[in-house]
């Protein structure tokens, strides 16, 4: 082995001595884990292991997964003869029954026999006819709890089930039919552990009517295999909730937040890091480009592209075509990828701006789009509500209510309140609480409001300079007789989809609170 990857003991620390420890491995390659996929035919199957590869780039990795799965199923880690005899909290094995799921499951060593009064220990394993014999029946009991065995497949669980769900992930010859011993109905586990998953997601978050809107976008991307394109103003929650509903689905979505850099690779590796796709320290374009198609075009999986207005060339619009756009639609849309756009209004300024100053058409792009939603500008008070419920569950009627009016106010919205329970948990944490109360949020409401009210001012003070200082670049520098510069500013392109030969979602048309 290479000296630098190995240091002998007593010599001197380096930094880079421990950097092949194993706590710092990775995830599992998204890159390895679609070439397994690829050799599996259920699409569910793949699910399962698409889940497996997303919780191991989670906090915590596998480890942490196991953990989750024994907290979750606990009564499903248990052998074939132990779910037949039963594993609940009170059932107590007979010594007949004990010696069965010994000598059923003896790969496991659960049916380990203790003699009275002595711990449990694998050391003690006596022979069946020294427990028949009437010399040796007064040493053993007449029966052993069930909880007991249970334990010691929870044990091999917490030793063993990781490598075993990596090998899962890799190896072609594992098969999902069969589980390992202590954990035979290992697809009905994982399976239940993408409901948990789910639900524990959505516990985190608020229903409202604007993430309706934004999920039923999202799942037709995902159920027909057409791009959808989201557009909503910035501070709406559009973000958390994509993100949120990419979190529910593991097993067959992806979530990727386009970088603002203007170059290739770095778009490139973000993508491939939100995958899971290997990267190395100095990446090539064409190899990243390579892999992440592998991995999306074998998988199954959707992409949900959020912050895609970064997707158009933000400078040298005479020159820059937009790669980003191209690729996402042409190199991968157009082979079976569902991909959902989730921008902002600049979305549409940067499209035109291209058009007009490049050979780009945007009937290739606009003709792809399978559906186009426009997300209501603002929220409901109730909805502001249900927000700030799910960010301060502690907080009485009174509170809720107050967050709502605050946030309906402040020109950063759903974002508001955020701030100001992160504000009142940090006055709680000052002064020695745990929890922050109302007082703490009246508190952080009045030293932030201020500095609120400042930027708006700022930014319409600022803004006014600019229009002045365009309105005098604009008029003519002697009367003339022709027309006046005509500017096409930050108008939304899609502001007439039908006229651009898209038809909007329905969902807007039909919704109280749409916005466009």
């Amino acid at each position: 082995m290479s000296n630098t990857r190995h240091a002998s003991a007593g010599s001197p620390l380096r930094q880079e001595r421990f950097a092949s420890s194993e706590e710092f491995a990775p995830g599992l390659m998204a890159n390895l884990v679609a070439k397994r996929c690829a050799c599996l035919q259920d699409l569910g199957d793949r699910e399962l292991l698409w889940l497996i590869q997303s919780r191991s780039w989670e906090p915590g990795g596998l480890g942490g997964f196991v953990d989750d799965l024994l907290q979750w199923l606990p009564d499903e880690f248990a052998t074939p003869t132990m779910k037949e005899l039963g594993v609940g909290p009170k059932r107590i094995y007979t010594r007949k029954e004990s010696l069965r799921v010994r000598d059923n499951d003896s790969r496991l060593y659960c049916g380990v026999l203790p003699r009275k009064n002595a711990p449990w220990s694998e050391n003690e394993f006596p022979l069946r006819g020294e427990i028949e014999s009437r010399a040796g029946a007064n040493d053993f009991p007449n029966g052993y709890p069930a909880s007991a065995f249970a334990e010691k497949c929870r044990a091999a669980a917490r030793e063993d089930l990781e490598d075993w769900l990596k090998e899962l992930c890799l190896n072609p010859q594992t098969s999902l039919r069969e589980g390992p011993p202590w954990l035979p109905e290992i697809r009905k586990v994982l399976r239940a552990a993408l409901e948990q998953v789910a639900a524990l997601e959505r516990a985190r978050s608020a229903s409202t009517e604007m993430g309706r809107i934004l999920s039923d976008g999202l799942e037709f991307c995902r159920a027909t295999r057409h791009p959808v394109l989201i557009d909503g103003k910035g501070r709406i929650g559009k973000s958390h909730e994509a993100r949120a509903w990419s979190r529910c689905r593991p097993g067959s979505v992806r979530y990727f937040q386009v970088p603002s850099s203007t170059d290739e690779i770095s778009f490139l590796i973000a993508l491939a890091r939100s995958l899971g796709v290997s990267v190395e320290s100095s990446p090539k374009a064409h190899k990243l480009r390579g892999r992440i198609e592998q991995v999306l075009h074998s998988a199954n999986l959707m992409l949900v592209v959020d912050e895609a207005h970064y997707c158009w060339p933000q400078s040298n619009y005479r020159e820059a075509l937009p790669k980003r756009i191209d690729y996402l639609l042409k190199d991968l849309s157009d082979k079976g990828v569902a991909v959902a756009l989730v921008t902002t209004p600049q979305f549409h300024g940067h499209l035109r701006r291209v058009e007009e100053n490049t050979p780009w058409a945007s009937e290739q792009f606009l003709g792809r789009i399978g559906r186009y939603i426009r997300l209501p500008d603002r929220l409901s008070k109730p909805d502001l509500e249900a927000v700030a419920r799910v960010l301060l569950p502690d907080g009485d009627k009174a509170t809720i209510r107050a967050l709502a009016d605050y946030a309906d106010l402040s020109e950063k919205h759903v974002a508001a309140i955020r701030f100001i329970v992160d504000a009142a948990r940090w006055i709680a944490q000052k002064a020695g609480r745990e929890k922050a109360t109302a007082q703490d949020v009246r508190q952080a409401m009045r030293e932030t409001l201020p500095g609120d009210t400042a930027l708006t001012k700022a930014k319409a003070t600022a803004f006014s300079g600019r229009q002045d200082r365009r309105r005098s670049r604009l008029q003519p520098a002697c009367k003339t007789d022709s027309q006046p510069v005509q500017r096409t500013g930050n108008k939304p392109l899609l502001d007439s989809p039908t006229a651009r030969g898209i038809t909007p979602s329905p969902v807007q048309l039909t919704s109280p609170m749409s916005g466009g």
